[in-house]
Protein backbone atom coordinates (compact mmCIF):
# COMPACT_ATOMS: atom_id res chain seq x y z
CA UNK A 1 0.00 0.00 0.00
CA UNK A 2 1.56 2.93 -0.98
CA UNK A 3 1.21 5.72 -3.82
CA UNK A 4 2.64 6.47 -6.88
CA UNK A 5 3.40 9.68 -8.84
CA UNK A 6 1.35 10.44 -11.96
CA UNK A 7 3.27 12.23 -14.16
CA UNK A 8 0.05 13.19 -16.53
CA UNK A 9 -1.31 14.49 -13.72
CA UNK A 10 1.16 15.76 -11.44
CA UNK A 11 -0.48 14.41 -8.49
CA UNK A 12 0.03 11.56 -6.27
CA UNK A 13 -1.93 8.17 -6.88
CA UNK A 14 -2.77 5.14 -4.70
CA UNK A 15 -0.96 2.27 -6.09
CA UNK A 16 -3.35 -0.50 -4.58
CA UNK A 17 -6.79 -1.15 -6.29
CA UNK A 18 -10.08 -2.09 -4.80
CA UNK A 19 -13.65 -3.45 -6.72
CA UNK A 20 -16.30 -3.22 -5.03
CA UNK A 21 -19.12 -5.40 -6.50
CA UNK A 22 -22.65 -5.14 -5.07
CA UNK A 23 -26.04 -4.83 -6.80
CA UNK A 24 -27.66 -2.85 -4.96
CA UNK A 25 -27.05 0.43 -5.92
CA UNK A 26 -27.48 2.41 -2.15
CA UNK A 27 -25.51 0.23 -0.38
CA UNK A 28 -22.37 0.41 -2.68
CA UNK A 29 -23.28 4.73 -2.75
CA UNK A 30 -22.89 4.26 1.58
CA UNK A 31 -20.23 2.11 1.55
CA UNK A 32 -18.24 5.00 -1.16
CA UNK A 33 -19.12 7.51 1.64
CA UNK A 34 -18.07 5.18 4.40
CA UNK A 35 -14.97 4.42 3.08
CA UNK A 36 -14.02 7.49 2.34
CA UNK A 37 -11.05 7.89 4.98
CA UNK A 38 -9.44 5.42 2.56
CA UNK A 39 -9.36 6.52 -0.02
CA UNK A 40 -5.87 8.30 -0.14
CA UNK A 41 -4.38 4.99 0.31
CA UNK A 42 -6.54 3.07 -2.29
CA UNK A 43 -8.06 3.62 -5.60
CA UNK A 44 -11.41 2.35 -4.67
CA UNK A 45 -13.88 1.58 -7.85
CA UNK A 46 -17.72 0.78 -7.14
CA UNK A 47 -19.16 -0.81 -9.90
CA UNK A 48 -23.10 -2.50 -9.05
CA UNK A 49 -23.70 -5.78 -10.49
CA UNK A 50 -21.56 -8.87 -11.29
CA UNK A 51 -21.50 -8.17 -15.17
CA UNK A 52 -20.46 -5.06 -14.26
CA UNK A 53 -17.81 -6.30 -12.25
CA UNK A 54 -16.40 -9.03 -14.81
CA UNK A 55 -16.26 -5.93 -17.33
CA UNK A 56 -14.07 -4.01 -14.96
CA UNK A 57 -11.88 -7.26 -14.78
CA UNK A 58 -11.26 -7.64 -18.30
CA UNK A 59 -10.70 -4.17 -18.65
CA UNK A 60 -8.15 -3.36 -16.09
CA UNK A 61 -6.39 -5.27 -13.06
CA UNK A 62 -7.14 -4.33 -10.06
CA UNK A 63 -5.40 -6.10 -6.43
CA UNK A 64 -8.45 -6.80 -4.53
CA UNK A 65 -12.28 -7.11 -5.42
CA UNK A 66 -15.09 -7.18 -2.40
CA UNK A 67 -18.05 -8.65 -3.96
CA UNK A 68 -21.41 -9.36 -2.77
CA UNK A 69 -23.22 -13.10 -3.16
CA UNK A 70 -26.40 -12.96 -3.85
CA UNK A 71 -26.48 -11.07 -7.07
CA UNK A 72 -29.01 -11.45 -10.72
CA UNK A 73 -27.23 -12.73 -13.77
CA UNK A 74 -23.94 -13.48 -12.47
CA UNK A 75 -23.48 -14.00 -8.89
CA UNK A 76 -20.30 -13.96 -6.66
CA UNK A 77 -19.49 -17.40 -6.86
CA UNK A 78 -19.49 -17.18 -10.61
CA UNK A 79 -17.68 -14.03 -10.67
CA UNK A 80 -15.30 -14.95 -8.16
CA UNK A 81 -14.44 -18.02 -10.58
CA UNK A 82 -14.42 -16.28 -14.10
CA UNK A 83 -12.08 -13.58 -12.36
CA UNK A 84 -9.59 -16.06 -11.19
CA UNK A 85 -8.96 -17.10 -14.73
CA UNK A 86 -9.13 -13.03 -16.01
CA UNK A 87 -6.98 -11.78 -13.12
CA UNK A 88 -5.22 -14.74 -11.12
CA UNK A 89 -3.02 -12.30 -8.86
CA UNK A 90 -5.82 -10.81 -7.51
CA UNK A 91 -7.38 -10.98 -4.08
CA UNK A 92 -11.49 -12.48 -3.30
CA UNK A 93 -13.73 -10.98 -0.22
CA UNK A 94 -17.10 -11.68 -0.26
CA UNK A 95 -19.48 -9.31 1.64
CA UNK A 96 -22.83 -10.70 2.23
CA UNK A 97 -25.80 -11.36 3.69
CA UNK A 98 -27.02 -14.07 2.03
CA UNK A 99 -24.72 -16.94 1.52
CA UNK A 100 -25.13 -20.62 2.87
CA UNK A 101 -22.93 -22.27 5.23
CA UNK A 102 -21.75 -24.55 3.08
CA UNK A 103 -20.76 -22.23 0.55
CA UNK A 104 -19.01 -19.95 2.58
CA UNK A 105 -17.03 -23.07 4.31
CA UNK A 106 -16.10 -24.12 0.37
CA UNK A 107 -14.98 -20.12 -0.23
CA UNK A 108 -13.42 -19.80 2.36
CA UNK A 109 -11.47 -23.27 1.63
CA UNK A 110 -10.36 -21.77 -1.31
CA UNK A 111 -9.04 -18.52 0.20
CA UNK A 112 -11.51 -16.64 -0.40
CA UNK A 113 -11.76 -14.24 2.88
CA UNK A 114 -15.88 -14.02 3.85
CA UNK A 115 -17.36 -11.20 6.09
CA UNK A 116 -21.30 -11.50 6.69
CA UNK A 117 -23.75 -7.75 5.82
CA UNK A 118 -23.49 -5.86 7.60
CA UNK A 119 -20.00 -4.71 8.33
CA UNK A 120 -18.23 -1.88 10.05
CA UNK A 121 -16.29 -0.37 7.50
CA UNK A 122 -13.34 -0.32 9.82
CA UNK A 123 -13.46 -4.38 9.46
CA UNK A 124 -14.06 -4.26 5.54
CA UNK A 125 -11.20 -2.08 5.62
CA UNK A 126 -9.11 -4.53 7.93
CA UNK A 127 -9.48 -7.59 5.84
CA UNK A 128 -8.72 -5.40 2.25
CA UNK A 129 -4.96 -4.65 4.22
CA UNK A 130 -4.92 -8.14 5.38
CA UNK A 131 -5.30 -9.45 1.62
CA UNK A 132 -2.87 -6.85 0.29
CA UNK A 133 -0.01 -7.77 2.94
CA UNK A 134 -0.88 -11.52 1.42
CA UNK A 135 -0.44 -10.64 -1.92
CA UNK A 136 2.67 -8.86 -1.38
CA UNK A 137 3.84 -12.57 0.05
CA UNK A 138 2.96 -13.88 -2.80
CA UNK A 139 5.19 -11.37 -5.00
Amino acid sequence: MGVVYDLASGTEVPDTSVLFIDDDPELLAGLERALRPWRADYEMLFVCGGSAGLSTLQRRPVDVVVTDMAMPMVDGGELIDRARKLRPETAFIVLSGHCAPARVDALTHDGVVYLGKPAAPEVVMEMVEDAVDWLATMC
